[in-house]
């Protein structure tokens, strides 16, 4: 199977003329007669079977259907604050592969804000390498980014008025700081005085993504509309 992997920049990533979001999606996994979205991001999440290890709530997103992922998601909600990306990460595909692909806009990018705050507060002098936890943790949220944002941003940029929802509501939740140091005991992070400055930075990015998506939704219909990739996600 052929790997597109969009463009690195915070905003190009989401960029319609991608070649990414110009092709039509890939199948891989199925469960339960549906087709999945072909992600594959070791440990935590593979469509060929099926297979979720992300913690407490792993068999509830797998077992879930399209009547009950629902109370699954109100879990989480509950919870969100203690949650890492990878939860939130698998929710929003489990969501969109079980047809509440609007709520999964708002949950892709949940756990991409995680993650990149996460990204943002580590100790680059104790990130390591591979093996270490820090280290294998960057690199999952980037593959999570790269393989469910190709089918997330490829149905979300088609919904502009739900994508700007999704959008703000994420920012509306920037000064809820989540438990990052419960959700990750032996990851070491900058000293705590640091985190609202990176914080700020991380939300800047969303909202420069936000103000995008607002003064180019013409632009942006038309690459779809040149792309053919409408109807596709």
């Amino acid at each position: 199977m052929k790997t597109c992997v969009p463009i690195a920049s915070l905003l190009l990533v989401f960029m319609l003329g991608s070649s990414c979001l110009a092709q039509g999606p890939e199948d891989k996994g199925t469960a339960g007669g549906k087709t999945l979205m072909p992600v594959y991001v070791t440990p935590f999440y593979d469509s060929e079977g099926l297979k979720i290890d992300v913690g407490p709530y792993s068999e509830e997103l797998a077992a879930a259907d399209a009547k009950t992922i629902g109370d699954v998601i109100a879990k989480l909600k509950k919870d969100q604050s203690k949650l890492r990306a990878e939860v939130m990460y698998v929710a929003a595909i489990r969501l969109y592969d079980l047809g509440r692909k609007d709520e999964a806009i708002y949950w892709f990018y949940a756990a991409q804000y995680r993650g990149r705050l996460f990204t943002a507060l580590l100790d680059p002098a104790q990130v390591g390498g591979i093996g270490d936890e820090a280290f294998e943790l960057k690199q999952a949220y980037n593959a999570f980014n790269q393989l469910a944002g190709v089918y997330i941003n490829g149905y979300a940029f088609g919904e502009l008025d739900t994508l700007k929802k999704s959008l703000q509501q994420v920012l509306d939740e920037k000064t809820k700081r989540p438990k990052l140091l419960q959700a990750y005991p032996e990851v070491k992070f900058i000293p705590e005085s640091a985190w609202l400055a990176r914080n700020t930075q991380v939300a800047d990015g969303l909202a420069k993504l936000l103000d995008y998506v607002e003064n180019n939704a013409e632009s942006i219909r038309a690459q779809r509309k040149a792309s053919g990739i409408e109807g596709k996600y």
